[in-house]
């Protein structure tokens, strides 16, 4: 019985009203409209971009490029001061044997290719080992001291790699853009198509392509410091010889004895080389944004050589610029605003961060690289513009879904409710016009009639304890029923069940199905079903017939 009682009480609580199961059908609806909206806005990228912070993916960004640039930079410095090393060592050697003094060599030009020559080898490998485009070596001294300014032309030589490959000594060649004819013969080299017998360092010749050999050279001429390390000078965007593909070079001083510098040598790193190291995109996901790389000044990033990567940055590069600067209404912690100089109109997003490229006791520890992360700033509005539609599409989506849900709950059950209503205050039905409405209705209302009639029909109608009503008195002809009729009569009481035997009993004392149903604790139905019953094994057809016979036994019974 414990079970039972709980286990209704289990079903009473899943007894759901209609109404209360279509809002929990319309609910479940609208989840999954929601779900179908937040799929779409996945999958169009719409959650990602309203989750990422443009700021803080652009600084990320920037903050991994620059730690694996400034790897690949040590890297590089660390090399060239090898090959300084090596060179230095080798140099010094030859000239002890030759009895010159490295500050002498000016004075020797009939023993410079000797001594570049072999050299070659050490450079090449150091080269290779970088995984880098070009090698230099140059000394302070000229094959022809005779020319008028000889003084400012430079022996040496300078060793590309026309098909740079990152894998040692696979698919290189290898060409000489500055150096004797005899020394790329027996290197089984060929001449670079700019290829030049030695460096100009005149006024004439370009800036950087002088700083190359000079800004190591002076600064060890100016600066009494014994690493080398600290003399290195990262040379920015620059062509070595005319009509070449541009390059940064790192180059450090070539010492004596004394600390005094008698030549330089470098490394090379290609523009190509460069824009493979820097990713292609950020996580911005811009289809026109750049990655630059160039030195800083105080006005701004120094545009006239900078490195510019981008699979579409035909927009940024501009002849006629040469500052890109921050303008001063870009907010804190957002993506910053940028200009030209030149073009103060042109518009531009993004975020630049410093480079280290030198160690803090560098001679040249002031110069300062700068890495940018830069888009056009119509794209972001553009950007901005279409996600702010996709935002109002969705919203208006679940709100159209919501409107739809509210109004056909509406629409389907206040005419179910009103009518049940009308029905429990026994009011007359209209015809809803809704099918399943009007027949339940119909047989709901039969079922009342019905009931109605058979309350009416009672075989044992109403009496009062004791005794029978008027209407139940015996007919003038109930002395016709025979003695046979009677007997048999008898004999069928004999038939019914305890049960029937006694609602009969019941109903001859006087009760009617009312009072019987409380004594004996059954329902109405359950009365009915035993009425049904005495009738038929009673075999009578009527109620009048019935109660012939009753009255008949009364005495008797």
């Amino acid at each position: 019985m414990k079970f039972s009682r709980s286990n209704r009480s289990y079903q009473s609580r899943l007894n759901l009203s209609l109404k209360n199961r279509f809002w929990l059908f319309q609910i479940v609806v609208v989840l999954i409209v929601l779900s179908g909206i937040f799929m779409i806005a996945s999958l169009s990228g719409i959650i990602a971009d309203l989750s990422e912070n443009p700021y803080h993916n652009a600084v990320s960004d920037l903050q991994y490029i620059e730690s694996d640039l400034s790897v690949k930079f040590l890297t590089i410095s660390n090399s060239t001061v090898e090959l300084a090393g090596k060179i230095s060592t080798s140099i010094k050697k030859q000239l002890r044997e030759m009895d010159i003094e490295p500050a002498d060599l000016k004075n020797h030009p009939e023993q410079l290719g000797e001594i570049l020559g072999s050299e070659v080898e050490k450079a090449r490998f150091i080269m290779e080992k970088a995984g880098v485009t070009g090698v230099f070596v140059f000394l302070d001294a000229t094959v022809n001291p005779q020319l008028e300014r000889a003084n400012e032309s430079k022996a040496g030589f300078y060793i590309v790699d026309m098909n740079h490959d990152p894998v040692p000594y696979m698919n290189h060649q290898l060409f000489m853009l500055y150096g004797p004819v005899d020394l790329a013969r027996k290197n089984n080299m060929h001449l670079h198509p700019q290829w030049e017998l030695e460096l100009d360092i005149s006024p004439n010749t370009p800036k950087r392509r002088r700083d190359m050999f000079l800004k190591p050279f002076d600064a060890a001429i100016s600066h009494n410091v014994d690493n080398i390390y600290h003399l290195g000078y990262w040379n920015p965007l620059f062509t070595p010889a005319e009509n070449t593909d541009k390059v940064i070079t790192y180059s450090v001083p070539l010492l004596d004895e004394n600390g005094s510098p008698y030549g330089v040598c470098g490394l090379e790193i290609s523009r190509t080389l460069l824009e493979n190291m820097l990713p292609k995109k950020s996580s911005l996901k811009f289809e026109r944004e750049v990655l630059l790389y160039s030195t800083r000044t105080d006005e701004g990033i120094d545009m006239e050589n900078a490195l510019v990567c981008g699979s579409n940055s035909s927009w940024l590069v501009n002849g006629n610029s040469k500052i890109l600067s921050v303008l001063p209404d870009s907010k804190e912690n957002s993506l910053n605003e940028y200009s030209f100089s030149e073009h103060p109109k042109t518009k531009i997003v993004g975020l630049d961060m410093d480079v280290r490229l030198y160690p803090g006791k560098s001679v040249f520890r002031d110069d300062r690289w700068a890495l940018a992360l830069l888009i056009p700033k119509s794209d972001v509005t553009a950007k901005t513009a279409r996600l702010t539609k996709a935002i109002v599409f969705l919203v208006l989506l679940l709100a159209i879904s919501v409107i739809i849900t509210f109004f056909s709950s509406k629409y389907c059950i206040s005419p179910l409710m009103e009518a049940i209503s009308k029905i429990k205050q026994n009011e007359s039905q209209e015809k809803t016009n809704i099918i399943e409405i009007d027949d339940l209705i119909e047989f709901l209302q039969m079922r009342a009639d019905s009931a109605v009639s058979d309350e009416q029909a009672n075989i044992f109608g109403p009496a009062r304890h004791g005794k029978m009503s008027k209407s139940e008195e015996l007919s003038p002809d109930h002395d016709d029923l025979s003695p046979e009729q009677i007997k048999q009569f008898e004999e069928q009481l004999k038939t019914l069940t305890k049960a029937e035997r006694r609602i009969f009993d019941l109903y001859i004392q006087g009760y009617d199905a009312k009072d019987i149903c409380n004594m004996l604790y059954i329902s109405i139905n359950t009365i009915k079903t035993h009425n049904r019953r005495i009738y038929t094994k009673m075999n009578v057809s009527s109620r009048s017939e019935l109660l012939k016979y009753c009255h008949k036994l009364m005495g008797k019974i």
